[in-house]
């Protein structure tokens, strides 16, 4: 399941994440921060307009190593920019390992620097900024659900991602051979 906040320009989407890298298989919350697209008006005043969830400008990955303490956040980190739709290198932050619940609700809480660092322009980046941060305690509430202490078994961590189990087959077939299997969160 992901969860995703609507304003005028851009979403968040939170959601839990798994995946394989060749330092191991990581999961917990992932938060982006995506550009809307706009759309051409279609039908009459009463009809439903198209959403396009689109361009990444922001991602914060509050992960878990797996077979760490859960609750360690020994993988968190963040990507401040893109490269059209993919990520740059990870960014790590002392911050962000101290305490990733805070440190997100900071980032997100300051969209105006966000933005500024992934080189992105908004229309009304002031409204969207003080949009977002009134609804930041319910996006901080999603977070909690999806880091990966509350996910305790490997049965649920691959149900909560299965929309993108072509994208871990993908990582599986690159770095699954010299990653330990998963067996348990």
């Amino acid at each position: 399941m992901q969860e995703v906040f609507v304003f005028n320009e851009i979403a968040v989407i939170i959601r839990h994440w798994y995946e394989i890298g060749a330092n191991g298989r990581e999961h917990g919350a992932r938060v982006e921060i995506r550009l809307l697209t706009p759309s051409p008006r279609r039908g009459d005043e009463s009809a439903s307009q198209l959403i396009t969830i689109d361009q990444p400008i922001w991602r914060a990955d509050l992960f878990d190593l797996l077979g760490d303490d859960p609750g360690t956040f020994g993988r968190a980190h963040y990507h401040h920019t893109f490269n059209g739709v993919e990520p740059t290198d990870r960014d790590w932050d002392a911050a962000l390992s101290a305490d990733p619940i805070a440190w997100c609700r900071h980032q997100l809480s300051n969209l105006e620097q966000v933005t500024l660092a992934a080189g992105a322009t908004l229309t009304d980046l002031a409204l969207e900024a003080q949009e977002l941060r009134a609804a930041c305690d319910r996006m901080i509430e999603s977070v909690n659900r999806y880091v990966g202490k509350n996910c305790p078994d490997s049965e649920r961590c691959r149900a909560a991602t299965r929309d993108a189990g072509a994208t871990i087959a993908m990582m599986e077939e690159l770095y699954g051979a010299g990653v330990p299997a998963f067996e348990s969160v």
